[in-house]
C-alpha cells in the first residue's frame, strides 16, 4: 500500500474514531473483536 493511501486511510479511521467513538472499527484477525 502506498503512502497516501496509508495516510488517507489513517485520517478517514481517525475521523470516524472522533465522530462515533473509539472502537467503533472493529479489524479483521483482531482479538478484541473476538472477545467483544
Amino acid at each position: 500500500m502506498d503512502e497516501k493511501k496509508k495516510q488517507a486511510l489513517k485520517a478517514a479511521l481517525a475521523q470516524i474514531d472522533k465522530q462515533f467513538g473509539k472502537g467503533s472499527v472493529m479489524y479483521l484477525g483482531d482479538d478484541q473483536a473476538q472477545a467483544g
